[in-house]
């Protein structure tokens, strides 16, 4: 298959991938964390701070709140440390309903994802071309970018997907490192597990376990070639 017929095949799979995301959002109740994420994304871009619900570090959140910022929404009035419910939470639900426009807020929020959906299919798409050629990686985007789980999580403004996108990014970086040992990947190295930390703290645990399997793979694989 030419490299030029695969790209566009695969830029149609990962449209088709990103337009059932977003005609999902209507019929997709809001998320438990969805205020949080909200409030501490549109904290970060009206006030510069990050003080409301530091629980999760800033990347997806602030992509969460550009589309919504761009919309007018700011930052309203924070109720007092140790309100109940949660300030986080209250102001989350503040800036969802802001002007009486609850469904265009939430779909606003939740399309800051759509990014790291398109960053993970076309990861998926290099790393399996690199290794099996344009078919396997015109199939491997196929499966992922209509794999149930994987349509959800990008449906939902949650720092799961961010994260699970920036990670798979860093484990591709890692594996090509490994292949090349140049400073090029070594940079790239570097850029994607600085983005995977700032997508989700679990990555300071997950990429070092998957490194090393990754390292010890090859390592066996270099010892009985």
């Amino acid at each position: 298959m030419p490299s030029r017929t695969a790209s566009l095949l695969v830029s149609a799979l990962i449209l088709i991938g990103l337009c059932r995301i977003v005609l999902s959002y209507s019929d997709t109740a809001q998320g438990f964390d969805e205020p949080a994420h909200v409030a501490c994304g549109i904290e970060w871009l009206d006030r510069g701070t990050y003080g409301l619900d530091p629980l999760h570090p800033p990347l997806s959140r602030v992509l969460i709140g550009i589309p919504l910022y761009f919309a007018g929404a700011r930052l309203p009035e924070v109720p007092p440390r140790g309100s109940n419910p949660a300030p986080f939470w209250t102001v989350g639900n503040q800036l969802l309903n802001g002007g009486g426009h609850y469904s265009r807020n939430l779909a606003l929020a939740r399309s800051g994802v759509l990014p790291f959906f398109i960053l993970a299919s076309l990861v998926v798409y290099f790393w399996a071309r690199l290794n099996y050629g344009d078919l396997a990686a015109l199939l491997a985007v196929a499966l992922f970018s209509s794999t149930p789980v994987v349509l959800a999580f990008s449906s939902l403004e949650y720092t799961d997907f961010p994260a699970a996108a920036t990670q798979l990014l860093a484990l591709f970086a890692f594996a090509r490192w490994l292949e090349t040992r140049n400073t090029r990947w070594a940079l790239g190295l570097g850029v994607a597990v600085g983005l995977a930390i700032l997508s989700k703290f679990t990555s300071l645990l997950f990429l070092p376990v998957a490194g090393l399997a990754m390292a010890l793979c090859k390592l066996g694989l270099n010892c009985q070639a």
